[in-house]
C-alpha cells in the first residue's frame, strides 16, 4: 500500500470503502426485509384458534385412551386425550393453533377400547365445529351409547 492510499494495484481504497458501504447497505436491507417476513408468518400463523376440549362417555367417565381428529378438505387437526379426558388440537405440533374453517371430526380409540361406534366415522359421529379467527373454542362432548344390539367396537390403530 502506498502513502496515497492506493494499495499495490493501484485501486483507490475509496473504491473499497465504496463497495463496502454498498454491501452493508444490502445487507441492512435483506436484515429488514427478513424480519418483515418473519413477522408476516407470524402475523399470519396468528390468524389460528386456540381449540379445546372434553370428550366424556354417557356415564361422565372420561374418555382417556385414544385421539380426536377434526378434518375439513385442506387439514387435519388432532387432539391427544390426557387422563382426564381433555385435549387441545393442534395442527403439525402441539401448541398450534387452528387454522379457521369447518371441521368434521371423529374419536380414535386405543386397540381394546371400546367407544360408541357413530363416533368412529366422520359421517356418523355428528361432530361439527366452526373455527373463526381469534375467536377461542371449548368443546364438551359427550359420547352417547349405541342402540341396544349395536356390536361393541374397539380401537383397531397401532401404536408404535
Amino acid at each position: 500500500m502506498t502513502a496515497c492510499g492506493q494499495n499495490k494495484n493501484g485501486s483507490a481504497l475509496a473504491g473499497r470503502n465504496i463497495q463496502t458501504l454498498y454491501n452493508h447497505k444490502i445487507m441492512k436491507k435483506l436484515y429488514l426485509l427478513a424480519i418483515l417476513l418473519t413477522s408476516l408468518m407470524i402475523v399470519g400463523c396468528g390468524g389460528g384458534t386456540k381449540v379445546t376440549g372434553t370428550v366424556k362417555y354417557s356415564d361422565g367417565t372420561p374418555f382417556t385412551e385414544g385421539d380426536i381428529v377434526f378434518d375439513n378438505e385442506a387439514t387435519n387437526v388432532i387432539g391427544y386425550m390426557d387422563s382426564q379426558g381433555h385435549f387441545a388440537l393442534f395442527q403439525a405440533k402441539p401448541g398450534d393453533r387452528v387454522p379457521p374453517g369447518t371441521y368434521r371430526g371423529t374419536i380414535v380409540p386405543r386397540i381394546g377400547v371400546v367407544v360408541p361406534r357413530k363416533y368412529t366415522s366422520t359421517a356418523t359421529s355428528g361432530l361439527e365445529i366452526v373455527v373463526e379467527p381469534g375467536k377461542p373454542l371449548h368443546l364438551d362432548i359427550v359420547m352417547e351409547d349405541d342402540p341396544p344390539g349395536t356390536p361393541p367396537l374397539s380401537g383397531m390403530l397401532l401404536e408404535l
